[in-house]
């Protein structure tokens, strides 16, 4: 009966249910012995041993029991946690609400304190901080940092995760606060590229699973990432085709050349947040900025044949250049803090007639995307600025003599009309010389009409060159001439006809000695319409005409 006892032993070891058996075989055996043998001492002692035994054991089998139970629900919860984060990151459709979703997990159940994202900048030289968690904040200084410096840049160069178990013994920790032991950093990929970090700073250090946690927890976030990049890109498709339809809509229904190369650069400023745009057209041998945004010089003319400007190098070759780092191609000009230059022709039916080009302030700021869409507009583009041009060399037609370049009858009576009209309501001046050549009948019998042209267009250079810009000057007809001047009186009209007769009795055309009569007439003393000073001009012309011709009138 004495084999009993370890017997009871291994039997409890083996399986607790047998408790109440082994209780009450270790008491049978202890009266039994006592019977045996009339000493009751040592069976008790070694009963109250055994029973001691068999309780020890029972209560460490309970305790491991739930230990390890306690274990596996923990790690239950933590997959389940980790479950539900994916999911949630999966759905999420904006970066930081998923930068943030993974801070406060990694808070909530893991401890951790310091939880930090950085992403690249767009010059791809510094790291921005897009994410923290508690002790690490932007006020602590480290909102940017350069690629290449601290822990978290270690992934761009070993294209792995990293972990460092003593950040005093690593030269590339920087130190943001006191204590901490360890750092984790994870990177962040789109399309196998790396853009990114999750890192964080521990007080201890990280053990295996927790490692192996974090690991999955950084595929989870480059899987939802990658979700967000293609919604992006859809969204950028989508405001791409939007925006060439709003310029198309446009650019179709404007026939204003000014209008038109503004409206293109506002678009531009407004949807894709360009900081200098310029809209160059080719004029005889040069290009001319038409329009534009942000540069100090806003009318640059740069000759096409020249050798700086990446513009003409646009132009003559016929292709788009992007120069992601200006100081490095001497054929850049500078006009603005600029960095990098994308310049982009502008061609109809197979010819440049201009380009778009655009600057920025930032290193590597132009890429395909930007190229693409530039050249798609640049088409919608050149369409425009031509149904312009040719409108606009249409309509001067319509107004415009075409021998002398001069303005006709129609554009002479539409403007006398609209500057009287501006000089009643603010009761200003204005003025007409009206003059003719003498003896031109004459010339045209004895010479013929090819040195009568000649003689016409010499008269209309020297009008040109002695008249203000803001003045008008037109062909009334054979060998008249009407010269309006907005803002004058009449005796500063009177010396303008003086310089203008002057330089005409000096002209010689093909042996030709000129001269004309001149008639000044100016509002309101003379006439309150346009009739009535154009019949007074020509009435003082008239009588200057009969005094012998080569003088004025008024």
């Amino acid at each position: 009966m004495i084999l009993l006892y370890p017997l009871s032993i291994i039997r409890f070891i083996d399986n607790n249910k047998f408790l109440a058996i082994n209780f009450v075989l270790s008491t049978l055996s202890i009266l039994f012995l006592s019977i045996l043998q009339k000493n009751f001492i040592l069976p008790i002692f070694f009963t109250v041993f055994i029973l001691m035994v068999i309780f020890y054991f029972y209560f460490k089998r309970k305790e491991n029991y739930e230990l390890r139970e306690g274990e596996s629900n923990s790690s239950e919860k933590k997959l389940n946690e980790i479950y539900n984060l994916s999911e949630v990151l999966i759905k999420s459709n904006d970066l930081d609400n998923l930068l943030n979703e993974v801070s406060n997990f990694l808070n909530k159940f893991f401890g951790f304190e310091n939880v930090f994202f950085y992403l690249l900048d767009e010059t791809k030289e510094n790291l921005i901080l897009r994410g923290t968690i508690n002790k690490r904040k932007e006020e602590i200084g480290f909102r940017k940092i350069k690629l290449g410096t601290g822990v978290a840049s270690i992934p761009f160069e070993t294209k792995n995760w990293f972990y460092v178990d003593d950040v005093n013994k690593n030269n590339r920790y920087i130190k943001v606060y006191d204590n901490v032991k360890s750092e984790f950093v994870y990177p962040i990929e789109i399309k196998e590229e790396i853009v990114g970090v999750m890192g964080i700073e521990s007080e201890r250090s990280l053990d295996e699973d927790e490692i192996k946690i974090l690991i999955t927890i950084g595929n989870i976030i480059n899987i939802s990432i990658e979700k967000l990049t293609s919604i992006s890109e859809t969204k950028k498709k989508i405001e791409f085709i939007s925006l060439i339809n709003q310029i198309s809509t446009y650019l179709v229904s404007s026939l204003d050349l000014n209008k038109v190369t503004k409206k293109i650069v506002e678009i531009l400023t407004k949807h894709l947040s360009y900081d200098y745009i310029g809209i160059l057209l080719k004029f005889d041998d040069k290009l001319k900025v038409i329009y534009s945004v942000g540069f100090k010089t806003p009318y640059l003319e740069i000759d096409i044949n020249s050798e700086k400007g990446i513009v003409v190098h646009s132009f003559r070759d016929k292709k788009t250049i992007i120069i992601n780092d200006v100081t490095k191609d001497d054929r850049f000009i500078q006009d603005t803090n600029s960095k990098s230059e994308m310049a982009v022709p502008i061609i109809f039916e197979k010819e440049v007639i201009g380009i778009i080009n655009i600057e920025s302030p930032i290193l590597n700021r132009f890429t395909e995307d930007d190229k693409i869409l530039i050249e798609t507009l640049s088409n919608t583009i050149g369409i425009a600025i031509m149904n312009a041009r040719f409108f606009e060399e249409t309509k001067k037609l319509a107004i415009t003599d075409s021998l002398t370049g001069l303005g006709n009858y129609r554009y002479l009576i539409a403007s006398v009309t609209k500057e009287i009209e501006k000089a009643k309501r603010y009761d200003l001046p204005i003025s007409l010389i009206f003059f003719d050549l003498d003896n031109f009948k004459r010339i045209n019998d004895t010479k013929g009409h090819e040195v009568g042209n000649m003689i016409l267009i010499k008269v209309c250079e020297i009008i040109k060159e002695k008249i203000r810009s803001s003045d008008y000057a037109f062909r009334y007809g054979g060998d008249e001439f009407i010269i309006l001047l907005p803002l004058t009186d009449k005796l500063t009209s009177r010396e303008v006809a003086e310089r203008i007769r002057l330089e005409i009795e000096k002209t010689d055309v093909s042996g030709v000695k000129l001269s004309a009569s001149f008639g000044v007439a100016s509002y309101p003393e003379d006439g309150f319409n346009c009739f009535d000073l154009i019949g007074k001009s020509d009435k003082f012309a008239y009588i200057s005409k009969s005094y012998g011709g080569n003088r004025i009138h008024y």
